[in-house]
């Protein structure tokens, strides 16, 4: 409700730049959020198939690393 009124109360041609930044934005969440669960669900399969007993990740130069013990 706030964007509405923020809108209305702005230059038409700022309600068309905020309304594409405001659509990227979505967009990239909402991409993120389903690789997310896709990266969930492959780790759930991998977990099944193995039998993982503990899981630990950790990050090195920006690098997530994943261990698992069986």
């Amino acid at each position: 409700m706030a964007f509405k009124e923020n809108i209305s109360n702005s230059k038409p041609e700022d309600n068309r730049r905020e309304g594409l930044n405001l659509d990227a934005k979505t967009t990239k969440r909402t991409t993120a959020f389903q690789h997310n669960v896709q990266e969930n669900d492959r780790l759930h399969q991998i977990q099944q198939q193995h039998k993982v007993q503990q899981r630990f990740t950790f990050s090195i130069n920006g690098a997530t690393h994943l261990v698992e013990l069986l």
